[in-house]
């Protein structure tokens, strides 16, 4: 009887030095097959599983190896081969019980390039080193890690992805390289004082009451590219106090140059927006939520109640502070003009509305678009005479190998992105309450809102399933729409 393997890859750090140290996940599956195709092995199409920034630290049951290993105790498979065996794991304790959960049932475990099998005579010490000397290196790269970010915590380096707004890093402004001309990495902060002045004149203004929008505004006429939540996160940052964590976690105050004082900073913060309560009593009125979208800049308008002292009105607007157009309009309008379009189509037996009643092919389209991929998939990665016609070229072999499996995914997301046909949502239970929200989603893709300025006519465009962009006017003159906006 013929053996079956399964195929175990890992790469912890995607793209970055260990995923060129140790191979790509498909360089690693392409040397397991190899080796599978040397020895007459099989290995199923669904015995393949790849863990991505997943440290070989993370124990078995926490990671894809576990369905591998539950295989084969079921005696569905009769082993695992990995390309190196500090892929299959870097913890000794873990490692010796995966590999006697293995030893157990009778399977095997072969590492391609240690030259490890598990039958071989003297394997479980040869084993019990190479996990030893795995987590060694593991645990000294922690320490080291760690020594490095207590050495630059005491220079002063702030810990994070880039240097907040109103700073630069060190390394920026003041460029040093080393003798092979390459950059010296240096995380300290240097207040960018133009941006500096624009961080207090942030906290002046909402000190002095200006909401979060106002602000972003503000911020955007002065040529800033900020959303609300990024003028909101700037209120926040205590780094413009001087302050920064430490290597531990824990606050290092005058860490750097401070950009405002105490007392603005608790001025600012004290200031609060008005108030109101999420009881879900706005969103039962926006029954096109999701659908709506600015056509100026093609994002979801947001629905939302809006307003001032106290009278707020369900609103669709464009909170998009970078978007010319803004396009915003009341619910109640919008819904009503919506509901009396979709009302009219179905009246006259409009084609892409009766194709969504009658049953709308593209999901089952996009499934079987899903089952061709994974054949090409599967037939390339699989065939026998495939392989051997690459057996000497291992980079062409893994290319052809990504190219099928980024087709797979792509089908795949297109799967996900199709409506299933059906009344609304499968998953969402249909009440009372977003009846009218399902029966929208049912039938329309989108709808595209546009300014005041349009004129009346103009301002919305409704996309049924299945039919390409049509301007809204047109579709009413063709079929005489009695319901102006």
């Amino acid at each position: 009887m013929e053996e079956r393997f399964g195929i175990y890859t890992r790469v912890s750090d995607v793209g970055g030095r260990e995923g060129d140290s140790y191979g790509s996940s498909e360089t690693q599956e392409a040397v397991c097959r190899q080796w599978a195709e040397r020895s007459s092995i099989a290995v199923p199409a669904d015995a393949v599983e790849l863990d991505e920034d997943v440290s070989g630290s993370v124990a078995h049951e926490e990671r894809a190896l576990e369905k591998l290993l539950a295989r084969c105790e079921a005696r569905d498979l009769n082993g695992i081969v990995v390309r190196h065996l500090d892929r299959f794991g870097r913890d000794t304790i873990s490692g010796a019980i995966a590999l006697k959960r293995l030893n157990d049932c009778g399977a095997r475990l072969v590492a391609v390039e240690d030259g490890f099998d598990s039958t071989a005579p003297g394997s479980r010490m040869l084993f019990n080193m190479k996990m030893a000397v795995a987590e060694d290196y593991l645990e000294r790269t922690r320490q080291n890690f760690k020594a490095a970010r207590t050495r630059a915590s005491k220079r002063g380096v702030y810990f994070a992805a880039r240097a907040p707004f109103g700073f630069d890093r060190w390394d920026e402004v003041f460029p040093e390289y080393g003798t092979r001309g390459q950059l010296l990495k240096d995380g300290r902060l240097v207040v960018n004082e133009r941006e500096a002045d624009l961080v207090r004149e942030i906290y002046v203004r909402r000190a002095d009451g200006q909401n979060i929008g106002q602000i972003t505004r503000w911020l955007v006429a002065q040529g800033i590219d900020i959303t609300k939540s990024g003028a909101r996160s700037i209120l926040k940052n205590r780094a413009y106090l001087g302050e920064a964590k430490d290597a531990d976690g824990a606050v290092k105050k005058n860490a750097h140059t401070a950009i405002i004082d105490p007392a603005l900073w608790e001025r600012a913060n004290a200031v609060r927006g008005e108030y109101h309560p999420r009881d879900g009593s706005i969103a039962e009125k926006l029954t096109l939520s999701g659908l709506v979208i600015c056509d100026g800049c093609g994002k979801r308008a947001r629905g939302g109640a809006y307003g001032r002292n106290g009278k707020r009105t369900p609103m669709y607007v464009c909170t998009n502070p970078r978007c010319e157009a803004r396009a915003g309009m009341k619910a109640e309008k919008l819904q009503e003009h919506v509901g009396a379009t979709v009302q009219e189509a179905l009246l006259n037996r409009d084609p892409y509305l009766g194709a969504v009643l009658e049953g709308d092919s593209s999901y089952v389209e996009a499934e079987q678009a899903v089952a061709q991929a994974r054949h090409n998939l599967e037939m390339y990665r699989d065939n026998i005479e495939i392989q051997e016609q690459f057996a000497d070229d291992l980079p062409g072999y893994v290319e052809g190998l990504r190219v099928r499996k980024d087709a797979y995914a792509l089908a795949q997301d297109a799967l996900r992105k199709t409506p299933r046909p059906g009344f609304g949502d499968p998953d969402e239970k249909l009440t009372v309450e977003n009846a009218d929200r399902a029966f929208y989603r049912r039938f329309i893709e989108e709808i595209r809102l546009r300014p005041a300025a349009e004129g009346e006519e103009r301002r919305v465009e409704i996309r049924f399933r299945g039919q390409p962009s049509v301007k809204l006017a047109e579709a009413a003159c063709s079929r005489g729409s009695a319901h102006p906006i």
